[in-house]
């Protein structure tokens, strides 16, 4: 790492508080209410570099204020909100990326606006940073300067290192921010001046040992002198300095229920090796990718152009170059030699197959040396595929609300093989534990296997939020683990989750679950107090205080309707395999009304021909196509009207815009040159909308 000589930035000395050192409390904290098997869980998380390291040379003036806090700027705060890393030792990860978020939002100047990045998205993908069992903050910081994060919204944080990467939204290449360079402050003893003058420019991640006392930790100007080491490294934020009070201010990642509100001062002369290895970071506003691909919207089955510019990568200087690809989760994995253009700068053209939903690459020099993206590796959703929901805790926009009862609200959505998931809660404040209980049969009964009483029905899975340690996750009721495989959740002003029935039912939809939303009291022993749809009282959910998913339970990709002089061809494709028993296709024609048969072309495509005199004639023919739902009910899918002055070919695509893909596109050949005026109509055939 090069040495770099800085000018010193001044900033606003403010009123410090005057404490004394060593002047601190100790009490009840969230940490200090877990047991030692959940607190063994939560440490450790910092490991320190091997080897030696080279520290940053700072160019300093004198003198250094005197007091600095970046919450407290003269613009307002760039420091993020307090973080709760949860059940695993990822401190690493929230220590670093806070660091990062401020030097973001100082770089923008865009102080209060409390940027919100995804550790998850860390923790998931990096190759060689860390785990939940601990990790290095060098580490965190690389793989933020080679493949960057996006927002918390793209991808939640979940505690667990076991989620896959491919788990982040699709629109995560487009979302990312990455570190421009970071270096070491300290490396194995604590120099405050040196810290100082690092601080100016932003705030600065730093670790320390854990001492016992530390946990209870609840105010002051900590220090560790008399308490008895765990053994354990742990990283925190620091946010400033008071010299008045010889301290640090530091962010923590243990929630608000830790220290001052999440803070904390510690001692210059802490005795935990405080800051004895700490690390800083800097953001360039004009970063530009290393990789980039044309067409912007690569479209399944047609050439890709990927051009990657290896300049600051691992494969700087290369003499030659192969992109490893695939395609769906790295299916048909090639290599495919690279041409230089000169300048550290590659490319290559790949196609995938016509049906395939993501291209993935990464890039080789074939000698053992590879560029992937930090672990990350890159994940290109493809042209008119479903984008995934957002797990971020705020109910998706467009999900039905599917039941209702006790001030509980069950909502869902359905895109593809997934399965959304939200149970809104209206009592306030909430003091109950939250459940989505998912069923795939509405006759066995027996307990599920969870500490709630009055579950009866066999669920299949369940999502969980308890309040009082904020904790959510699915569960296998089958197996009663957590499986991140299939499942994704967040807790927030909603409980959310996805669950993708591809994985878990393959070869079936959402038609084949029964759904209920469920608030079981804490400290009650777990009885049912509330659900969704209404109860009969007797303390268990059975049939029939649960509800199909009706939502959308057969999905149109498209349809297509074509008119000539021997009638009406009606041809359509499913998001998920069904029969065409599954679907009623009627037509009407002034009083008179007829059901068409439907064939099945294969298990996701299906067509109808409608031969009738009016069908070949000259009047208006309204057609109606109903999906059966699991109780044998019909819905609305489509709606379409012909007559002789109709468009010859209509294309709706997708026929139901769904909640995480709302676009919609409407396309049409007419006979000839003339005014055309589109109707769209909702599933009851009211008109909310003309196009022209």
């Amino acid at each position: 790492m090069r040495r770099l000589l800085l000018p010193l930035l001044v900033v606003a000395v403010l009123a410090p508080q005057n404490v004394p050192a060593g002047d601190y409390t100790v009490g009840e904290t969230t940490i200090t209410r877990l047991s030692p098997q959940a607190r063994a869980l939560l440490l450790g998380g910092l490991r320190l570099p091997e080897g030696e390291v080279e520290v940053r040379v700072y160019a300093s003036a004198e003198p250094l204020p005197a007091f600095l806090d970046w919450r407290s700027m003269p613009g307002g705060s760039f420091v993020s909100g307090v973080r709760w890393q949860g059940l695993c030792g990822s401190c690493w990860a929230f220590s670093a990326l806070a660091a990062f978020e401020s030097v973001v939002m100082i770089a923008r100047d865009e102080p209060g606006s409390d940027l919100d990045l995804s550790e998850q998205y860390i923790l998931s993908c990096n190759a060689t940073a860390g785990n939940c069992t601990g990790g290095w903050l060098e580490g965190a910081f690389e793989f933020l300067r080679l493949a960057g994060t996006p927002t918390e919204g793209c991808f939640a944080y979940l505690g667990d290192d076991t989620i896959p990467c491919r788990e982040s939204c699709h629109a995560t290449l487009d979302l990312v921010e990455k570190v421009d360079q970071w270096w070491f402050v300290t490396a194995g003893t604590a120099d405050p001046a040196t810290i100082k003058t690092a601080l100016q420019y932003g705030p600065v991640s730093a670790g320390m040992a854990i001492h016992d006392s530390f946990m209870g930790y609840t105010g002051g100007v900590y220090d560790a002198y008399g308490s008895p080491d765990t053994g354990e490294g742990h990283t925190v934020l620091i946010v400033g300095y008071d010299d008045a009070q010889q301290c640090w201010i530091a962010k923590n990642s243990w929630g608000t229920g830790w220290g001052e509100a999440g803070y904390c001062r510690v001692a210059y002369d802490s005795g935990c090796s405080f800051a004895d290895y700490s690390l800083a970071c800097s953001y360039d506003p004009a970063w530009a990718p290393c990789v980039t691909w044309s067409p912007a919207e690569i479209v399944p089955g047609e050439p890709v152009t990927i051009t990657y510019d290896a300049t600051g990568r691992p494969l700087a200087g290369a003499g030659g170059l192969l992109a490893h690809w695939g395609y769906d989760g790295w299916q048909g994995v090639t290599d495919t030699a690279m041409s230089p253009l000169g300048g550290n700068i590659w490319e290559v053209v790949v196609t995938t197959p016509g049906w395939a939903a993501s291209l993935e690459f990464v890039f080789t020099n074939g000698a053992g040396t590879w560029d992937n993206n930090g672990g990350a590796d890159w994940i290109v959703p493809l042209f008119g595929s479903a984008p995934d929901f957002v797990m971020d805790g705020l109910l998706d926009p467009g999900a039905t609300l599917l039941a209702a009862g006790d001030d509980l609200h069950l909502w869902s959505a359905v895109s593809g093989p997934l399965l959304y998931l939200a149970v809104q809660d209206l009592a306030t404040p909430r003091t109950q534990d939250l459940f989505a209980l998912v069923s795939t049969d509405t006759l066995s009964a027996w307990p599920a296997p969870w500490t709630k009483s009055g579950l009866v029905v066999a669920w299949s899975w369940y999502l969980a939020a308890e309040v009082d340690n904020n904790w959510s996750g699915w569960f296998d009721a089958a197996e009663v683990v957590q499986d991140g495989a299939a499942f994704r959740r967040a807790n927030g002003e909603v409980l959310e989750g996805v669950l993708d029935l591809g994985v878990l039912l393959p070869g079936r939809s959402a038609r084949d679950v029964w759904l209920a939303a469920a608030a079981y009291e804490t400290w009650a022993g777990g009885a049912l107090r509330r659900q969704a749809p209404p109860g009969d009282g007797d303390g268990s959910i059975s049939p029939p205080e649960m509800v199909s998913d009706v939502i959308v339970p057969l999905e149109l990709l498209r349809l297509d309707a074509a008119r000539d002089r021997g009638g009406v061809e009606l041809a359509w494709e499913t998001a998920a395999p069904a029969s065409a028993s599954d679907f009623v296709l009627s037509a009407a024609a002034g009083d008179a009304g007829w059901n068409l048969t439907v064939e099945a072309l294969d298990a996701l495509r299906f067509r109808a021909r409608d031969r009738s005199s009016a069908a070949c004639g000259e009047g208006e023919v309204e057609y109606r196509l109903h999906g059966r739902r699991a109780d044998g009910g019909l819905f609305l899918l489509a709606r379409r009207a012909l007559s002789a002055a109709s468009p010859t070919v209509l294309r709706v695509d997708p026929v139901r815009p769904n909640p995480a893909n709302p676009g919609l596109e409407i396309s049409f050949t007419t006979t000839a040159p003339g005014r055309v005026t589109v109707r769209v109509l909702d599933a009851r055939g009211r008109q909310v909308a003309t196009l022209l």
